[in-house]
C-alpha cells in the first residue's frame, strides 16, 4: 500500500488515503431518530461496509428495560461482558458469559441512557472486542457503567449492528462511525 502523500520532516500523519480508503478518521455511517412518539426495536444498522475494522455507536435513549446490542444478528450464546457500574456511593462488579447480546444500558420508564460502545474486529480470525461507557439517570442520581466485552465469533467481520429494547421500544438518537483498516 503506498500513501498518496510524500511528508516533510516534522509533519504529522493524522490520516492517510491507502487504496482509495480514508484510514485514520471517523467516516459517519448512520444517524436513527427516533421520535418519542414512535418507539421502535431493534434499531439495526445492516450491510456494513467490510472494510470498517472499527466502529463508534454513541447513543441517547430513552427505553422502558434494558438495552442490548448485538452484531450479524447472532442471538447465540456468544457474548461476555464484564462492567462496572457505580450507583450513588455503590460499586458493582458483574460478569456474564455465554450471553445472548451486550446489555448497554438498563432503565426505568422514561429514563434517558446515553453512552459510547468502541466495537472492533480487524480479521475474521479474531474475536470482537466491545468497550464503552453508560450514563443512566434514575430517581436516586445518575448510574455510571464501564464496560468491556466480546462476540466470540471468529469466522466474520461485523456486517451488521442491533440495538436491541425491552418493554415498549426506544426513542432517542443512535449515531454509527466507521473507521477502515486492514
Amino acid at each position: 500500500m503506498a500513501l498518496d502523500k510524500t511528508f516533510a520532516s516534522g509533519e504529522i500523519l493524522s490520516a492517510a488515503n491507502v487504496n482509495g480508503h480514508l484510514l485514520g478518521l471517523w467516516i459517519p455511517i448512520d444517524k436513527r431518530v427516533i421520535p418519542s412518539g414512535s418507539p421502535t426495536t431493534p434499531i439495526t444498522f445492516s450491510s456494513l461496509d467490510s472494510n470498517f475494522r472499527l466502529f463508534r455507536l454513541t447513543y441517547h435513549t430513552i427505553s422502558t428495560g434494558s438495552t442490548v446490542l448485538r452484531l450479524n444478528n447472532d442471538s447465540g450464546t456468544n457474548y461476555t461482558h464484564q462492567a462496572l457500574e457505580v450507583s450513588s456511593t455503590t460499586v458493582v462488579g458483574t460478569r456474564l458469559t455465554s450471553a445472548t447480546g451486550i446489555d448497554v444500558g438498563r432503565s426505568t420508564v422514561n429514563t434517558p441512557v446515553q453512552g459510547e460502545l468502541l466495537i472492533s474486529k480487524f480479521s475474521t480470525a479474531s474475536e470482537a472486542r466491545i468497550t464503552g461507557h453508560t450514563a443512566i439517570a434514575t430517581h436516586a442520581g445518575v448510574q455510571i457503567s464501564l464496560m468491556s466485552s466480546s462476540w466470540n465469533n471468529a469466522a466474520s467481520l461485523i456486517n451488521r449492528i442491533d440495538i436491541i429494547g425491552s418493554g415498549a421500544g426506544i426513542h432517542g438518537v443512535v449515531a454509527l462511525e466507521g473507521m477502515r483498516g486492514s
